[in-house]
């Protein structure tokens, strides 16, 4: 969030400043992002046309590995670091049961829904357990 922050003082609530959202953008990326922030969906539609090579509707972690390989730019390990711990997390938050981190929630985390989906997805896991709790007890 610090790189987002209006000043020179980062927020103590961890926000994320939409509005310098640019300042974050690093080497070695995917080009989902331009220069000034905005969102490019043909850069994102050619993340699948190229790494999605068996057309399951998402990238599997070997293709994320790929991806990442294709991104990378020269003497640029600041970039290399920061495009693998992004993709890492995003696979482990979002990765299905056969390894797949769909089309949508990638689509998800670049527009910021990517939280909310995963907040009602265990809210749902949670109200599921608490009735098997309960049909345990009667």
């Amino acid at each position: 969030s610090y790189p987002t922050s209006p000043s020179i003082f980062p927020d103590p609530f961890m926000r994320i400043n939409m509005k310098n959202m640019h300042r974050c953008k690093h080497g070695s990326d995917s080009e989902v992002y331009d220069t000034e922030g905005r969102f490019v969906p043909e850069k994102f539609e050619e993340l699948f046309s190229k790494y999605d090579r068996t057309n399951k509707g998402g990238l599997s972690w070997e293709d994320i590995q790929a991806m990442i390989l294709g991104n990378m730019n020269t003497v640029d390990p600041v970039g290399w670091v920061a495009e693998r711990l992004e993709w890492w997390v995003l696979y482990l938050l979002a990765a299905d049961d056969n390894g797949i981190v769909s089309k949508e929630k990638i689509r998800a985390q670049y527009d910021g829904s990517l939280w909310y989906q995963v907040a009602e997805e265990l809210e749902t896991k949670k109200e599921a357990r608490s009735a098997v709790q309960k049909a345990k007890w009667q």
